[in-house]
């Protein structure tokens, strides 16, 4: 999935260290149905059958499940159905392939049909079908949904937290009642903290510009495309952290803003009953929604 991993427990039985063990083989089976990277991945058989429809498996028919419902929460801005755009914009490959490198030369595409809403879905057979046109890229909607399924799978344990590349799902408080101590990183400043936050439970998300990104001509390109111009965000934030209810809408609402920018992101994720955040500017000025103050220790 192209990032870190981590799960922590307070747990320390034998049958909680084996369960931990298991946790790499469930991210390595669920990216060989959901990375766009993998050409035999299921996905890419998806991708591949435009027009047919496609039985799919229980995880591909759940995150595109949410991917469905992150778009219509989004208003269409999280759009899995960018990955034409993407591969314009010169992600073709893997970012460990091109960062600090030069992306791929603009690719040749037809229209781009990106209405999520012309994708069928056969609730009855679990079954896909995608227009001629469209191809998806399911990016960090799969990575919100690991984390959660993750945590939903260890929370017998106890208080457990799941960090899938910045996309964070938290159990319960810690057993004493504490919450748990999460950094946000400090986008200027690579490894180092600008605030902690302090969570009981829900979902936490990190949506940026600031890491991958990359040059193609002379041009800076970045993966947050806004599907209203096919081309990667034109916004004033460079890095926005969103708490939520739960990971996938934390990670939904996350890029949301990032797309709509400091003013109308802002003004939009106050108007959210469940959900607060941080955003930094490309000046360098950091900005808090109404309600982040009941995260923050002081």
């Amino acid at each position: 999935m192209g990032c870190q991993m981590l799960v922590a427990t307070e747990n320390e039985s034998l049958n909680a260290e084996k369960r931990l063990n298991q946790v790499p083989s469930l991210f390595a089976n669920w990216e060989q149905t959901l990375s766009r990277f993998r050409p035999d991945s299921e996905l890419n058989q998806l991708n591949d059958q435009p027009g047919k429809l496609i039985n799919v498996s229980q995880v591909l028919w759940d995150v595109m499940q949410t991917a469905k419902l992150a778009w219509q929460k989004s208003d269409g801005l999280i759009n899995p159905a960018v990955l034409p755009m993407l591969e314009t914009a010169g992600y073709t490959e893997t970012f460990e392939s091109i960062a600090g490198g030069v992306g791929a030369s603009p690719i040749t595409t037809q229209q781009y049909i990106s209405s999520f809403e012309r994708i069928d879905f056969n609730e009855n057979t679990h079954a896909l079908r995608i227009p001629p046109g469209m191809r998806l890229d399911l990016g960090g909607v799969a990575k919100g949904w690991a984390a959660h399924q993750t945590m939903l799978q260890l929370r017998d344990l106890g208080p457990v937290l799941v960090d899938s590349g910045g996309d964070i799902a938290i159990s319960a408080p810690l057993a004493n009642g504490e919450a748990w101590e999460v950094g946000v990183n400090n986008p200027f400043d690579r490894g180092h903290n600008f605030e902690k936050l302090f969570i009981q439970e829900g979902g936490i998300a990190t949506s940026g510009r600031d890491h991958r990104r990359w040059q193609q001509g002379a041009d800076q390109r970045h993966h947050v495309i806004d599907p209203r111009t096919g081309r990667p965000a034109e916004t004033d934030l460079l890095s926005v952290t969103v708490i939520a209810e739960d990971v996938m809408n934390a990670e939904m609402a996350a890029k949301k803003m990032l797309i709509l920018g400091s003013e109308k992101g802002l003004a939009w994720l106050d108007d959210l009953e469940n959900a607060s955040g941080l955003a930094v500017l490309e000046n360098g000025e950091f900005l808090g929604s109404h309600r982040i103050e009941r995260y923050l220790r002081n």
